[in-house]
């Protein structure tokens, strides 16, 4: 049976907290050759409705649709001031009540967790919004237990996830619970993503921040430490490289980066990991080859940064055989 994909917007909502669930399930439909989803845009007026970036995206009326069991609801977020309408919207508030006792999944992309706390639907769940919100939501709700970290959180048939872009690794999720692993890691290489990121995954980046500072004192080093990384590198290699005392380099480098040298190096190495698993080579090759001793430690390191596997990873990567006149 078809299930339903259901995207609440409104005037001003975030585009791609809608387009990119809605590219994991309609990248779902076309690998698996049927149409395991049925794709709905949904608002309050119904026809065309503009998003902040000024583009707009034609919707469904709420009392056009009857909620069903195999439906999945999602409400969009946005910037302050649209927020602030939606969340006066005694509709979108209503149709979010609706779903949250008649469908099988429903919840918030972003800064959407506000229209379901507007609509009361939050009090003693579990939930995640974006970082920078996360202040306002637990004073607008104190009964909510806001995670202040994670990229998505799942309470029951309740699912919020923490920014825009994280509404895909939570579609993902949903796409693996339907269907599967094989078939969520086929859509997230088809869409040239990281399988999954795990939903108790940091929101903060420790990578990105690092690039964001390479212009800086650290730039040499970070460049440096990406062609050694089959190399043992002590803390004391790094701060000779920039000739700093160990000391004065650790304490600048954790203040500027957000972690230690140390952890920083093995982010580096398991980031390079998954690259080569996915390129083929195989978890005995690649340990050695990001500076692993141990099979051991690699496994317990890959799993703590990415919710799986190194092997597990591997196998959902792995290339298909493609079937005679087949097209893709």
């Amino acid at each position: 049976m078809i299930r339903r994909i259901i995207s609440v917007v409104y005037p001003g909502f975030e585009w791609i907290g809608v387009a990119g669930p809605i590219s994991v399930f309609s990248t779902a439909n076309t690998l698996l050759e049927r149409p395991a989803y049925e794709l709905i845009v949904a608002s309050a007026t119904g026809g065309m409705v503009p998003c902040r970036a000024g583009l707009a995206v034609s919707s469904a009326r709420f009392d056009e649709l009857i909620l069903g069991p195999r439906d999945t609801v999602l409400v969009t977020g946005g910037h302050t001031e649209e927020l602030r309408s939606a969340m006066a919207d005694h509709d979108v508030k209503a149709f979010m009540r609706t779903a949250s006792t008649s469908v099988d999944r429903y919840g918030s992309v972003c800064t959407g967790t506000f229209v379901l706390a507007a609509a009361g639907l939050l009090n003693t769940k579990r939930c995640a919004t974006h970082w920078e919100a996360v202040s306002q939501l637990e004073k607008f709700v104190p009964g909510a237990l806001v995670d202040p970290e994670a990229i998505y959180v799942q309470d029951g048939n309740l699912w919020t996830s923490a920014g825009a872009m994280s509404g895909v690794d939570m579609a993902l999720s949903m796409l693996e619970l339907d269907y599967g692993s094989h078939h969520m890691g086929r859509v997230a290489k088809r869409l040239v993503l990281y399988s999954r990121r795990p939903g108790h995954q940091s929101q903060f980046s420790a990578l990105l921040h690092a690039q964001s500072v390479r212009d800086g004192a650290f730039a040499p080093l970070l460049d440096w430490l990406g062609t050694r990384l089959d190399q043992t590198t002590k803390v004391r290699d790094m701060a000779a490289r920039l000739a700093m005392s160990e000391r004065t380099f650790y304490r600048r480098f954790t203040k500027s980066v957000g972690i230690s040298p140390s952890k920083f190096l093995e982010m580096l190495r398991l980031d390079r990991a998954k690259d080569l698993l996915e390129s083929g080579q195989s978890v005995k090759e690649v340990a050695p080859a990001v500076g692993f001793r141990s099979q051991a430690a690699f496994r317990a390191g890959f799993k703590s940064r990415f919710g799986t596997t190194p092997s597990h990873h591997a196998k959902m990567f792995r290339a298909e055989p493609r079937a005679a006149g087949s097209r893709r």
